[in-house]
């Protein structure tokens, strides 16, 4: 349902969000020269790479280096879950939920391409409309306002830095033709 890759294309985030009755379910895979290779025990639970709630991974993000991830479970935690790698240990360190604006938060995620998570900002789609998030001391913090929509963000974009957010909105007028808004962050 939802996939995301690192820069060069050796580690790929995959959500599932149906998995299990609804529950749903993120599978991390590196690519070990010859194969697809699941990331071993410790990433994010102990069930060989997965975690399950509310529809886990109806949108997923990852970091162009492939160490930090995001995904959204919109009907379950309503919210966003973030995870940086530990590099020697190749554990994942989770960060407390975000995103629990307005609506379903969860139904989109992307993430800027901070080098490392304290750098990475995150842009956040809901059922109302899209949240801008950064890493603030052991948590993260929304910055800027919601941006209030009338219809999903089912699609969010944000620039390398997070200053530019795009969102794409399904039936937006009578015509049920779609809409794309972007915003600058100042």
């Amino acid at each position: 349902f939802s996939v995301a890759m690192n820069g060069d294309g050796t580690r790929i985030i995959i959500g599932s969000p149906n998995y299990d009755n609804g529950k749903g379910r993120v599978g991390l895979y590196y690519f070990d020269t010859s194969s697809w290779q699941l990331v071993s025990a410790g990433f994010i639970d102990s069930s060989m790479g997965s975690i399950t709630g509310g529809n886990v991974g109806h949108s997923v993000a990852m970091s162009p280096r492939g160490y930090t991830i995001a995904f959204g479970s919109p009907n379950g935690y309503r919210s966003v879950n973030a995870y940086t790698m530990n590099i020697p240990t190749t554990r994942f360190q989770k960060f407390p939920k975000f995103g629990s604006m307005i609506g379903e938060a969860g139904t989109s995620v992307a993430m800027s391409d901070g080098q490392y998570f304290d750098q990475n900002k995150f842009a956040i789609g809901s059922k109302l409309g899209v949240s801008a998030y950064e890493y603030y001391w052991r948590g993260m913090k929304q910055y800027g306002s919601d941006i209030e929509n009338e219809r999903t963000a089912h699609s969010v974009a944000i620039n390398h830095d997070g200053t530019i957010i795009a969102f794409a909105s399904s039936q937006e007028n009578s015509n049920n033709s779609g809409h794309v808004s972007v915003y600058e962050y100042k």
